[in-house]
Formats: C-alpha cells, sequence, structure tokens
C-alpha cells in the first residue's frame, strides 16, 4: 500500500488512497473502473511501467526458449547492474529461478497487463505477451 502511495507514513490513506477507495465504493472492487484506477497505480506509482520495459527490452525477440530462462536472465542483469540484491537471511533451501517476479507477474495478468496464450504467458524466441494495447491506454488516459 505505502508502494502504491496509498497510505502515508502514519497509515493514513493519500489522495490517491482515498481516490481508489471512493472508486471501489462505487464501482466494486471487481468493476473495471476500479481495476483500471489500480492498474494505472501499479503503473505510474508502483513503477512497474517501467520494470514492464525492461522486461520487454531484456526478453523480446531473444532466443529463450522458456520463462525460466528468460527470469534467470533478467535476474542476473539486475544483480549485475545493482537494481536487485539477494537477501541470504530470506533464503529457505535455495531460491528458485521462477521465484523471482513471481508475484508481478501473477498481478501483471490479474489486471490484464499481461495475456496467456496456450496455457503460458510467455512465447518461445518472442518473450513476454505484455498486452500493450491496454498498457498504452491506461497509460495514455485513455
Amino acid at each position: 500500500m505505502k508502494h502504491l502511495q496509498l497510505l502515508d507514513d502514519n497509515g493514513y490513506l493519500t489522495e490517491d488512497g482515498f481516490e481508489l477507495h471512493k472508486t471501489g465504493l462505487v464501482h466494486g472492487p471487481d468493476g473495471q473502473v476500479f481495476k483500471d484506477l489500480l492498474t494505472r497505480m501499479l503503473l505510474f506509482n508502483g513503477k512497474h511501467l517501467e520494470l514492464i520495459h525492461d522486461v520487454e527490452k531484456l526478453t523480446r525477440n531473444k532466443d529463450y526458449q522458456g520463462p525460466y530462462d528468460a527470469i534467470a536472465a533478467i535476474k542476473k542483469e539486475f544483480l549485475g547492474k545493482g537494481l536487485y540484491r539477494e537477501n541470504a537471511n530470506r533464503r529457505v533451501g535455495g531460491e528458485r529461478p521462477e521465484t523471482f517476479l513471481k508475484m508481478e507477474r501473477i498481478i501483471w495478468g490479474q489486471l490484464g497487463l499481461l495475456t496467456t496464450k496456450n496455457n503460458s504467458s510467455f512465447e518461445a524466441g518472442k518473450g513476454f505477451n505484455f498486452d500493450w494495447r491496454r498498457i498504452t491506454q491506461l497509460t495514455s488516459g485513455s
């Protein structure tokens, strides 16, 4: 909630948090208006738009045969650039490569930013199936 700037340091709703809450009350938490607003906040406040661009740039039209190959390459790139660091104290039995960006990929799928084709959100040799029409529509304010 803080990462999306919906709560302030004292745990109170920010203006964005109040707007999202109000929208949820009026349109319902399953309504498209609410989901679109939440998705915009995720993309902008949560900086997921930047992350999606990075994932796209690192995986689009590369020779990765599966999502785990692509995820491992993204993780390696992020570690090398200092954009991500591992916390050895949080590891339980060793971190599997598919867990990196797992929650992000789940929420992107739930909000319609990442689509599934043939039971997968990844196509070998092409990359992740981002719905650029939806992303563009949400980020352009239309």
